[in-house]
């Protein structure tokens, strides 16, 4: 059986204590129909990232993930001591996940960028903008 795949915007990417999980929001989802915010997706099995995608893929889902659509909304929304150990959990691994976590919390705590973050507010900038566009409301 193949799994469905869900194209995501406005999501973040965040790591628990022992896992990943997306939240954001579907243009359609099999179980949650269009347009649903997904607090919480079920736990990460693995990844691909290619052409600036992330795809994530989950036990029943894979959620296609664009940097561009990427949002750090929710790390503004915590406290800076949610940031900070956010961070810490994400500090000095190579892997891309983390490294996607790092940038974003060091985008909200004003850290200066490096050349990852700028590649990020710059294509999320690009995203925002389409974003805007398509789900206007006239």
């Amino acid at each position: 059986m193949d799994k469905p795949i869900v194209n995501m915007i406005n999501w973040t990417i965040v790591k628990g204590d022992e896992d990943y999980f997306l939240h954001g929001t579907c243009d359609y989802h099999p179980y949650l129909g269009k347009n649903a915010f997904v607090s919480r997706t079920s736990p990460l099995e693995k990844y691909t990232f290619e052409d600036d995608i992330l795809n994530y893929e989950t036990r029943h889902t894979v959620y296609s993930c664009p940097l561009k659509y990427m949002s750090v909304d929710m790390f503004g929304r915590l406290v800076n001591k949610s940031v900070s150990i956010m961070l810490e959990r994400v500090k000095d691994s190579d892997d891309l996940l983390d490294k996607l976590i790092e940038a974003c919390a060091k985008i909200v705590l004003g850290y200066e960028d490096n050349a990852f973050m700028s590649r990020i507010k710059e294509i999320q900038a690009i995203g925002q903008e389409e974003i805007k566009k398509t789900y206007r409301r006239d």
